[in-house]
């Protein structure tokens, strides 16, 4: 293949819209300086896409895209007799000489703004360089934590008329900091489609076996949660009532919470599998899923490092503040960019204490004048499953944005969320069904909270 091969592409917008939060999601790699402040990113820098066979330009954000359609009808000579500084335009300059050079633009643009005169001068510039152009309306989920439902989709019109102005050919509604894995694919899908034809076949074969990849991945995934609920519900604690003075209810308790902390610890290795996966996909972005198994055993370090920080969560953390710490320390020690606190929300939302509460967590207890025996009931190993489901969502879309925290209604509604998916997914029995039969429940489950 040339180098020329490459599918070319660029992410452009005004300046502080996301762009550079886009690109981290769309390779899985913290490229670029992410911070709230404008023009954080001073040139168009390229950056190699290997697994699609790709090289995406990250562009400064336009200021002043209308001054710089003026002045682009002047001549060079009448530009340089100007008595006043162009030094305001400099930014533009960089990203409009960038676009000229690629195939497809993905224009970004803020829910949180909107739309005006500036907007359409931004799309009238690209269009200048590159009329193929891909929209991606970020942070919808965050504006509608802010303005609303009914506010977040007026302006979605909004925006979608102004991008209808200069034939934007597609548009995709994307939050780049936390969304549907699903959306990932979306987007290459346009890009796909709107490729010169010399390039599209190889982006189409690359996208081709990403798309399978991902597939095997998940099917991994969803194979550890089976193994996960099938090792957790055959826990089983007894303590001695003579050791709490022949109380039983306090023995109970203490046998209660001894399984919620066995189940943080099965909870624990879980992630530590689930998230080494993902990482090593997301650094070795041509080797199929399949033969991760090879890099896995391979590689410890990752491994240690999640063991690590479950280890110090302590015996009595609960499963909320395992999840929390786990899952925000992963993403956050191998991808620099998020901090704990999307796993802390996480964590929180699906139950500090361990899993709602803990006289949920028994289902049968066996008991003689001197001994109490527990197993985990049907309710809490429901309730393990979907707290694992969750997190093949939560690692699988590492998000890259500026804030190191993902907003509580959002992974609030995550969660809400099993309630409508399971009315369309039989569960299984989850004290009898095997490896496969959990598996299959994760995945239907997985594939439903996918579409909505």
């Amino acid at each position: 293949m040339r180098r020329d091969d490459r599918a070319l592409i660029a992410i452009a917008g005004h300046t502080n819209t996301g762009k550079t939060t886009l690109l981290r999601t769309l390779t899985k790699r913290p490229f670029g300086e992410v911070r709230d402040a404008p023009n954080t990113t001073k040139e168009a820098d390229p950056t190699p896409f290997d697994a699609m066979y790709a090289t995406i330009l990250d562009c400064p954000g336009f200021q002043n895209a209308g001054l710089k359609l003026l002045l682009d009808q002047l001549s060079p000579e009448a530009r340089g007799e100007l008595t006043f500084s162009t030094r305001s335009i400099v930014f533009d300059d960089r990203a409009s000489d960038a676009l000229r050079k690629v195939d497809i633009v993905i224009y970004v643009a803020s829910l949180a703004t909107v739309p005006d005169e500036s907007h359409r001068q931004e799309l009238q510039l690209i269009q200048k360089a590159c009329p193929k152009i891909i929209g991606v309306l970020n942070q919808y989920y965050r504006t509608v934590n802010v303005y609303g439902k009914n506010e977040t989709d007026g302006r979605v019109e909004q925006w979608k008329e102004v991008l209808s102005q200069p034939l934007v050919c597609s548009f995709v509604l994307f939050d780049a900091h936390w969304d549907k894995p699903t959306k990932l694919t979306t987007i290459y899908q346009h890009i796909q489609r709107l490729l010169p034809e010399e390039k599209e076949a190889t982006f189409t074969q690359k996208l081709n076996a990403f798309t399978d990849r991902l597939e095997g991945m998940y099917e991994k995934a969803f194979a550890l949660v089976g193994e996960l609920i099938v090792h957790a519900r055959n826990i089983e604690i007894s303590a001695n009532t003579d050791e709490f003075e022949f109380n039983k209810e306090r023995a109970r308790q203490d046998v209660r919470q001894k399984i919620a902390d066995k189940a943080n610890e099965m909870l624990g290795e879980f992630i530590e599998k689930l998230t080494k996966m993902f990482v090593l996909a997301a650094q070795n972005p041509n080797v199929p899923a399949l033969s991760l198994d090879i890099l896995e055993r391979e590689s410890a370090s990752g491994a240690e490092r999640v063991k690590n920080i479950v280890s110090h969560t302590g015996a009595g953390g609960s499963l909320g503040a395992l999840i929390g710490a786990a899952i925000g320390a992963a993403i956050g020690f191998f991808i620099v960019g998020i901090g704990t606190a999307p796993g802390a929300l996480l964590g929180a939302q699906l139950g500090g204490g361990g899993g709602g509460t803990l006289g949920t967590i028994i289902g049968t207890f066996r008991e003689t004048n001197t001994k109490l025996t527990g197993r985990p009931s049907p309710e809490y190993v429901h309730y393990l499953a979907k707290a694992a489901v969750a997190l093949v969502w939560g690692v699988s879309f590492q998000g890259f944005g500026k804030s190191d925290a993902v907003d509580r209604e959002k992974i609030t509604e995550l969660f809400a969320s099993f309630e409508e998916a399971e009315k369309r997914v039989s569960p299984p029995d989850w004290l009898h069904a095997s490896k496969r039969d959990i598996g299959d429940w994760s995945k239907k489950i997985y594939a439903v909270l996918s579409e909505t």
